[in-house]
């Protein structure tokens, strides 16, 4: 599913959309004029509509805010989508018109990005497409032995799998990667010759296992290892 929000920055919209056949229109407070100019149905609205002129809205689904409040619109609007929708890191979010306007926002734009690092989000204007690289492999399980080692099982966004390790040591802490899915050598000793060889890991998706263990830790790895699927 692809998310298309539509914010009341400088409105370059027109130029950047390209229809999709599984997208969902929203749109953010002033963002809901730029959608109905260009002759778009609009899915979700959410805002406290105080820079719309028009009240008669065309919406089904309207999520009105005060206009004091501790979070901006746009934040509003991802907190709807990730609690309450239960997106997942397969899905996009693409963001129109958040840039160019006023510096307040566009920090906001940012900030929203940091919090919200694990999920496919693109903030696109006529010059930039900004997005944060990394951080967006989703552990499927995770065991933790007596000594403090911790083995994780990481979704590639694929459909694919592969097992990373966390082992503590006097020295510090030390990561073994995966660097490939499946295995081509059949060892008849090893569980995973049973897996088919499909593909070796991009250099991203080797330092992204590293990433993803710093975070849901808090550790600072400082020696990794290498083995092919684990």
């Amino acid at each position: 599913m692809i998310y298309k929000l539509v914010c009341a920055g400088v409105d370059n919209f027109k130029e950047l959309y390209q229809k999709d056949n599984d997208e969902i229109i929203i749109a953010i407070d002033g963002g809901y004029q730029t959608l109905i100019n260009n002759d778009l149905l609009i899915d979700y609205y959410f805002g406290d509509f105080d820079s719309l002129k028009n009240k008669n809205i065309e919406c089904n689904n309207i999520f009105e805010y005060p206009s004091i409040k501790d979070k901006g619109d746009l934040e509003l609007c991802l907190d709807y989508l990730i609690y309450n929708l239960k997106i997942n890191a397969n899905d996009k979010i693409l963001i129109y018109n958040a840039t160019g306007g006023r510096l307040d926002h566009y920090y906001a734009v940012l900030n929203c990005l940091k919090k919200y690092s694990k999920y496919n989000i693109n903030v696109l204007d006529d010059k930039n497409n900004i997005y944060v690289k990394g951080g967006n492999f989703e552990i499927l399980k995770k065991q933790e032995s007596k000594d403090g080692t911790i083995k994780y099982l990481f979704d590639v966004l694929d459909g694919n799998a592969i097992e990373t390790v966390l082992m503590s040591y006097h020295h510090g802490y030390s990561v073994c990667v995966s660097s490939q899915i499946g295995c081509k050598m059949g060892c008849k000793f090893c569980a995973s010759t049973g897996i088919k060889f499909i593909r070796n890991l991009t250099s991203g998706e080797i330092v992204e296992q590293i990433i993803k263990i710093e975070q849901d830790t808090g550790v600072r790895v400082s020696n990794i290892v290498f083995m092919g699927i684990g």
